[in-house]
């Protein structure tokens, strides 16, 4: 139910007809009244109001199964959402912040929350840091010194690392670390590309801009100055300006400044009608995943082979660990034009033997602050590892599978964790209704293009859609919506006689638009 101006002004003459209200409190009352009234008229000029904003914001937060969403208070004024609340740790804060940035109309997040972590000594802090940051690929090759303040469990970081991408993901390493409050990074981006031609560095930020489905690269400006970048323009979301800082630093650059990036929900309209999935020739696909690839610290350093047919990813070679094979699928499928990808890379590399791999499972998941608290039990045969027990959510099972994968040695993953049935049985109508909401709020789905129709929890989803980005959203936000499952019929617009009908599961399905690996 959204709020508007009417239901202001019912409030008004409510105050006006309470005849045990004195003069003075009626007065009060009322001008609270106007200028609630006034905020509505200024935010409905714009089509949302923040009270809308704020059940939005909540209602992603509460079916989002990685945040614990009851103690997070929302607040909306001008469309800056204010996070309140506490979380367990840092990645469920993170995850919490960018789920709202998501939601349409959301203009900036102020994140209040407080990580109450469990309490740890700063030793085993620190000494789980430094084994965190040694297991994962990117960052083990690094010198990174690491110190803990023991009264705020707050981790630093100091070192030098290559690229900003490798810095953010030496972030992540550590905030996958349980009592772990806080992280300072203070590692320096290595001067690589110091001096680098400013024309050469925005040509290259253009070209990552315009090969991200879930950009608007039109509306975005790039300004170039001895090394130092300005983005202004619009977007479509708070998400959206994030992601444009993040794709923004390459070689060379020193300092953005995206202040003057504006958020305009209505901007993500246009990114919703753009067609640009078939404008693409498979040459041009081709080395928009070559450039992915190559932007990525997880799989630069492989000599991963791309071939594209009818705009198909086949991706083929040898890589050392199977977090490069993830990320490699995963940035192939966030490249514009990808309908689907097909990962025939191999992990190769001197294994350390079963034993040393079982003893580096059990440490990464006794480490986790996500899972450490489930009784999860890895056997590994001959690389593989093969995972046993039971965990609350689907994402959980999702999150062990992921962190399992940069352990040195593991070749492949058997999930077969359990999980408690979570799907909430609802009536088909308000599964309908509740699906063509997350539809008005998505900023990659127009509402326009998919007719809903729900059957005993299947939603069944037609019409015609402009990209396999929107096509997907779709699917996960009809899951959002409540759905056991999803028949999707729908089709992609310039493909036609491609054969798109499948149905997907909720305890099977895993795409999520907006997904990076860093």
């Amino acid at each position: 139910m959204r709020c508007s101006m009417h239901d202001a002004l019912k409030v008004a003459c409510r105050i006006q007809h309470r005849p045990l209200l004195t003069v003075q409190m009626k007065f009060a009352l009322l001008m609270a009244a106007i200028m609630t009234l006034s905020s509505f008229a200024s935010a409905q000029q714009e089509g949302i109001s923040d009270p809308e904003i704020s059940v939005a914001v909540n209602n992603a937060l509460r079916r989002d199964q990685a945040v614990s969403a009851h103690l997070i208070d929302v607040t909306t004024l001008d469309g800056i959402v204010t996070l309140k609340g506490e979380v367990g740790n840092i990645l469920e804060k993170d995850r919490a912040v960018g789920v709202t940035h998501a939601v349409k109309g959301v203009r900036s997040v102020v994140n209040q929350i407080d990580v109450l972590p469990v309490m740890r000594s700063a030793n085993k802090i620190r000494a789980d840091v430094v084994s965190a940051l040694w297991a994962d690929p990117v960052t083990e090759p690094y010198d990174i010194d690491v110190s803990v303040d023991p009264g705020q469990a707050s981790v630093e970081l100091r070192g030098e690392v290559q690229s900003f991408a490798e810095k953010e993901i030496a972030t992540n390493v550590v905030k996958g670390v349980k009592g772990v409050r806080s992280v300072e990074n203070n590692l320096r981006v290595a001067t690589a590309g110091k001096g680098r031609p400013d024309i050469e560095i925005k040509t290259e930020i253009e070209r990552l801009l315009h090969n991200d489905p879930y950009i608007n690269h039109t509306n975005i400006e790039v300004e170039v100055t001895g090394g130092k970048v300005k983005l202004s323009g619009r977007v479509g979301s708070s998400a959206e300006k994030r992601a444009a800082f993040r794709k923004s630093w390459v070689s060379g650059v020193t300092n953005i400044k995206y202040k003057n990036l504006a958020v305009d929900w209505k901007a993500s309209e246009n990114l919703k009608n753009q067609p640009q999935d078939q404008a693409l020739s498979d040459e041009e696909v081709k080395q928009i995943v070559k450039d992915a690839l190559f932007h990525d610290p997880r799989t630069k350093a492989f000599d991963i082979e791309v071939e594209v047919d009818n705009n198909v990813v086949t991706l083929d070679g040898k890589v050392s660990n199977l977090k490069a094979k993830r990320a490699a699928q995963q940035d192939a499928r966030n490249s514009i034009g990808v309908k689907e990808v097909n990962n025939y890379l191999v992990v190769r590399l001197a294994s350390p033997g079963d034993k040393e791999i079982q003893s580096q499972v059990v440490a990464a998941i006794r480490r986790d602050p996500i899972v450490e608290r489930h009784e999860i039990t890895p056997v590994v045969r001959n690389q593989k590892v093969y995972l046993y027990g039971k965990v609350d959510s689907y994402y959980e099972k999702a999150h062990v599978a992921d962190i399992i994968s940069a352990v040195k040695g593991v070749v492949a993953v058997s999930n077969m964790l359990d999980v408690p049935e979570v799907w909430t049985s609802k009536k088909d109508f308000e599964i309908r209704e509740n699906i063509k909401d997350e539809y008005f709020w998505s900023g990659y789905v127009n509402e326009d293009d998919v007719k809903v129709s729900v059957k005993e929890g299947l939603a069944i989803l037609e019409g015609e859609v402009n990209s396999w980005t929107e096509y997907h959203a779709a699917v996960n936000n009809a899951f959002n919506g409540g759905a056991r499952a999803v028949q999707s019929k729908l089709q992609l617009a310039g493909a036609k006689d491609a054969d798109l009908g499948t149905t997907f599961f909720y305890d099977t399905y895993s795409f999520h638009p907006g997904e990076r690996v860093f």
